[in-house]
């Protein structure tokens, strides 16, 4: 098989003795989003990151920060923030590592502590693959959002009682100048006597608070969150009173029945009465749907009481 014939601009670089254009990679960071918490704790996040050099072959391999994509030091804000690593890893931190801060990235990026306030932001994260004489044989970059904006407070906020628990319904508010930033979740809160419960977070919008005490009236509102985890301000509060939710037993001994064993003068009435309480629907049902037999079929003797 005749040799393949090398890229124009690959043969060119060999004949005048230029290094090798850089090729393609790719870089994943474990975490693509940051929130204001996070942007704000810059010192002591770290930020995680793999890649793939494909095929390419180098010496060492370095990573960078950067304004804008494919981490240019000619027309961008970059800078190496770890270097001399093997050709061998492929993510970052591994055993012995140091940690890669966010503020080491914000820094080679040439932002200041202001980017952690505002509108949302972007900065850049490279992985560069460097030949023996310190040319650069491959580069990926991956983005690292920003994500300061918070998003608008849940609206029309509702309670319902439950035992023990109160069931909590809210619709999505609608977005601000001050509050842009689309709800990927929320979370309902109660409070009363110093104490703040919390349902799961969930996508939905309704949720059940538990672990409540009976009789006691709680203060409940709902938070928003972002896709990045910023909280919109509480919605209005309002209140909610857990209270015991009465069964078909409990509704029995009251009208006078039994706990075992027959009934009393006025318990056989009761039950009877709520006995017949099922009766009347279950009539009224089949009255609705045509007797109770499939469309189109007659009556059955045993249907009728």
């Amino acid at each position: 098989m005749p040799p393949r014939p090398l890229s124009l601009p690959f043969a060119v670089a060999v004949v005048l003795g230029l290094p090798a254009l850089a090729r393609g990679a790719t870089v994943t960071l474990d975490e693509p989003e940051v929130s204001q918490e996070e942007c704000l704790a810059r010192a002591s996040y770290s930020v995680e990151l793999s890649w793939d050099l494909g095929s390419s072959s180098g010496s060492s391999v370095e990573i960078l920060g950067s304004d804008a994509s494919g981490c240019s030091e000619t027309d961008a804000t970059t800078a190496v923030v770890v270097d001399n690593l093997s050709t061998s890893q492929t993510s970052y931190p591994q055993t012995g590592d140091s940690i890669l801060t966010l503020a080491a990235v914000l820094s080679a990026a040439g932002r200041s502590s202001e980017t952690c306030q505002g509108s949302d932001a972007k900065v850049y994260v490279c992985v560069r693959l460097l030949d023996g004489s310190g040319n650069e044989v491959a580069i990926g970059s991956a983005s690292l959002t920003l994500q300061l904006e918070k998003p608008p407070s849940p609206v029309d906020v509702s309670v319902s009682v439950g035992e023990q628990g109160l069931w909590v319904s809210w619709a999505e508010g609608t977005a601000t100048t001050d509050a842009p930033a689309s709800s990927k979740t929320y979370r309902a809160f109660a409070s009363a006597n110093g104490a703040t419960y919390a349902s799961t977070e969930t996508t939905g919008t309704s949720a059940h608070i538990s672990g409540l005490q009976d009789g006691t009236i709680y203060d409940v509102w709902v938070v928003a969150y972002s896709s990045a985890g910023n909280p919109s301000d509480d919605s209005t509060h309002t209140t909610g009173t857990p209270q015991d939710v009465l069964t078909f037993w409990d509704l029995y001994e009251q009208s006078g029945g039994k706990d075992a064993g027959g009934c009393s003068h006025g318990g056989g009435a009761g039950l009877l009465s709520l006995l017949g309480v099922g009766w009347v629907v279950r009539r009224a049902r089949r009255r609705a749907g045509g007797g109770g037999g499939a469309p189109g079929q007659p009556h059955r003797e045993e249907d009728r009481p």
